[in-house]
């Protein structure tokens, strides 16, 4: 008797798996909905003590936000942010190393590849770490070269190591990419009056500064 009980309370009743799956459905779907709203939470809560410029309060969610993905995507984004909320305490060999975690993850994502490399870059340069620099920021200006903030970091990086020739290329490049960067023309013009080689080298630089003076109202 006790056998026959157990397979009776063994036997679904007609309907039930059907209405276990659509349950599921709704119950996955209501997840998903609350994960994205609370990544949605962290992420401006973040943001929004960033702009307070409170970067170890926002660095706290971005961890948090960062520990609750597996996604290697999501990961790689979590750790740049970090970066970014070091540099923004200048702490750069802080940076690096949330830079670093990030890069080993190799996002697809080509805006996040970039801006691994471009922020390395810059963090190497304010560690006069120039050589190592010049590696990461040509390796940006390879993944995107229509961005400018690669070709500043490198020209940084190529005038501390004396190749100032090279750098005022870097800087016109940059120049191309963001005609309104004042303080940079204002830079290649004082590096233009330091080096004779540069003027040299580069037939037109007096015309690309007074262009970009001219467009700038300078």
């Amino acid at each position: 008797m006790a056998n026959e009980l157990e397979k009776r309370e063994n036997v679904n009743r007609p309907g039930e798996d059907r209405w276990d799956q659509e349950e599921e459905h709704q119950l996955l779907g209501r997840l998903k909905e609350s994960e994205t709203a609370f990544e949605d939470a962290m992420l401006r809560v973040s943001r929004y003590y960033s702009k307070q410029d409170e970067p170890q309060i926002a660095l706290t969610f971005m961890e948090r936000l960062g520990a609750c993905t597996t996604d290697p995507e999501k990961k790689a984004f979590c750790f740049l942010s970090m970066g970014q909320l070091m540099e923004q305490g200048r702490d750069y060999d802080a940076a690096i190393e949330y830079y670093m975690k990030a890069l080993l993850l190799e996002p697809s994502n080509s805006c996040s590849w970039y801006f691994i490399h471009n922020n390395i870059g810059c963090c190497l340069n304010h560690s006069e770490r120039f050589d190592e620099a010049e590696e990461y920021c040509r390796e940006a200006i390879r993944i995107d070269s229509l961005r400018y903030n690669a070709y500043i970091n490198l020209g940084v990086s190529l005038e501390a190591q004396g190749r100032y020739l090279d750098a005022a290329r870097s800087f016109v490049n940059a120049m191309n990419a963001n005609a309104s960067d004042i303080e940079l023309v204002q830079h290649l013009e004082d590096l233009l009056s330091q080096h004779d080689e540069i003027g040299s080298g580069i037939s037109e630089i007096h015309e690309v500064i007074r262009f970009y003076r001219e467009r700038n109202g300078m």
